[in-house]
């Protein structure tokens, strides 16, 4: 079965490697590559299966290294639109720092999707005149476009289902491809805001002094590492927040539950902002938590995408002579491919020391 560009209604952006690797992970079948003439973007296509049997078409772009930021994503996304002129909406899937608070307990390896509960924008912009380490300047803040209904509506749906107890992001993330890729981490830890990290070249935390750890309530047994899911107000700019007073600043100001520095890129475009939390915003940033923040976000981008309905996306139901035809030919090479590409990527240590993702966690 042959496929066209029009045939794609669902775009899927991520900036990092990692994040990418990831999205295709998510593919219940992979599509062979189409030429697209006049686009540099490089693109990899696929379906998601949905609850009521049919599929969604997506396309996945990754922006890769040196394109990221708002300009980057805003030039990519022009391009996407343009070769693909059937795209309905757009979901941009990928790590974020998150700002910790007592009425929003956002941790490392938590989601947070940029949909706001009092109708306004999910995502803000925001910029820097000067940052001299804490002395800052906000320039601008900006109120973005609101995600398009019909994701509004899947996200109303999948809040119901979560609230029954059923997390079916959880289930995208149990496959051995998956959890060999992205193992969870043991260690969370969040500092106090006036403490700054002790030894720049090395960026773990290993010199950091522990008594300046800041002291939260332990999750309960029954969420201990799980993914917890946060609906609110993400920031975007142009600069990696490596500040946690700023952060704090601007949480308090605009109820921000994370920062990132893409999603700003596609405010002319209809989309939802979803991210894993891999760090805390603050000078102890580092790449431990990335994988699994990044299989976080692509899970609940999965499972959004298998509620929305045929209707809401026309798509083509499933037919099933074809589909059997395409899922026998490439289901198999659609895994392989996933774990050579991340293999050849980040090496056979990165999968080493495989953990499950519903063990507990020390989160200090």
């Amino acid at each position: 079965m042959a496929f066209q560009l029009s045939d794609y209604q669902v775009g899927w952006i991520s900036a990092l490697a990692i994040e990418g690797t990831l999205a295709v992970a998510m593919l219940d079948v992979r599509h062979p590559r189409i030429p697209t003439p006049n686009d540099d973007n490089a693109y990899t296509f696929g379906q998601i299966h949905m609850d009521d049997e049919s599929v969604h078409n997506v396309v996945i772009l990754c922006l890769g290294l040196g394109r990221t930021g708002k300009a980057s994503t805003a030039a990519a996304a022009e391009s996407m639109q343009r070769t693909f002129p059937s795209l309905k909406f757009t979901l941009m899937v990928g790590i974020a720092g998150g700002v910790w608070s007592e009425d929003a307990d956002v941790r490392l390896g938590d989601i947070v999707v940029g949909a706001s509960g009092d109708g306004d924008a999910g995502v803000i912009q925001y910029d820097f005149g000067k940052t001299i380490r804490d002395r800052e300047l906000v320039v601008t803040k900006r109120t973005m476009n609101k995600p398009p209904r019909v994701l509004l509506n899947a996200v109303s749906s999948i809040q119901a289902k979560h609230g029954s107890g059923d997390l079916g992001y959880l289930d995208f993330l149990e496959p051995r491809a998956i959890r060999r890729m992205a193992p969870r981490p043991y260690d969370d830890y969040l500092f106090n805001r006036s403490y700054h990290h002790e030894d720049p070249r090395d960026r773990s935390c290993r010199e950091c002094d522990t008594s300046e750890l800041r002291p939260r309530p332990r999750r309960s047994r029954s969420e201990q590492g799980i993914p917890k899911i946060h609906y609110g107000r993400i920031a975007s700019g142009d600069q990696v927040m490596k500040s946690a007073r700023i952060a704090e600043k601007i949480r308090r100001q605009y109820g921000i539950l994370c920062f990132e520095m893409e999603a700003a890129g596609l405010d002319d475009f209809q989309f939802l902002a979803i991210r894993g939390i891999s760090d805390y915003a603050d000078s102890h940033k580092n790449d431990e938590w990335h994988a699994y923040a990044a299989a976080a976000a692509a899970a609940y981008a999965k499972e959004l995408l298998t509620v929305i309905t045929s209707t809401a996306v026309p798509v083509a139901p499933k037919d099933a002579k074809a589909q059997q035809e395409i899922t026998r030919s490439h289901r198999a090479m659609h895994i392989g491919n996933v774990m050579d590409s991340a293999t050849a990527m980040y090496g056979d240590q990165t999968f080493s020391g495989v953990t499950n993702f519903g063990g507990t966690r020390n989160s200090r």
